[in-house]
């Protein structure tokens, strides 16, 4: 993308001529905008999953600001490997309040990550807005999505550094350009089910 911005804008490009009618669409925090949240849900009738940083400070400490000491873990996840052990917990509430466009949930993600090697420990937390109600959509289900789209984006922070590509200033229309793109966007046609539940 020529600078940033362009990128909110080229989401909506990317989008058209494809039939995303009851997908999932995930996106890193700078396309949490609520002319996002619009076109997804109101024009194209897609639902989004979306990563809430300080870009959108309203929406961020709204989220923060929400009881989540007091909510209890809907799920838990531990993996080992690559010389980490990783575990993950995931509360969810339904979005009373929440100033953003059809936003029906919001899920906290507390990541715990011990290297083995080093023993050093590292806590993140991770907060997402969705279009999905609980009835679509449970904490597992949830913490499934979120998970999928960091793997996409850790193989674009990959491809970043191995490549410099958000460096690069060469711009075509080949099918590398729109793999990334398609990659980044987190689409996935087989995710139109709608399962109830966790």
């Amino acid at each position: 993308m020529a600078d940033k911005t362009s990128e909110i804008d080229a989401l909506a490009g990317l989008l058209q001529g494809l039939d995303i009618e009851g997908s999932v669409i995930s996106a890193d925090a700078l396309h949490t905008q609520t002319d996002t949240a619009k076109h997804l849900v109101a024009e194209r009738k897609a639902h989004y999953v979306l990563t809430t940083k300080a870009n959108q400070p309203t929406l961020f400490a709204q989220v923060k600001a929400l009881p989540w000491e007091q909510e209890p873990t809907l799920f838990s996840t531990s993996e080992r490997g690559h010389g980490r052990c990783e575990s993950r917990t995931v509360k969810a509430l339904t979005a009373p309040k929440i100033v953003f466009p059809y936003a029906k949930q919001v899920l906290r993600v507390h990541r715990w990550v011990k290297d083995l090697v080093t023993g050093r420990v590292r806590r993140t937390y991770a907060y997402v807005v969705t279009s999905l109600s609980a009835e679509q959509a449970g904490a597992q289900r949830l913490a499934g999505l979120v998970r999928g789209h960091w793997r996409i984006e850790a193989l674009h922070h990959v491809r970043d550094v191995s490549f410099g590509e958000d460096a690069s200033r060469v711009r075509t229309h080949g099918c590398f350009i729109l793999g990334e793109r398609w990659c980044c966007t987190g689409y996935s046609k087989a995710d139109r089910s709608r399962p109830t539940g966790g």
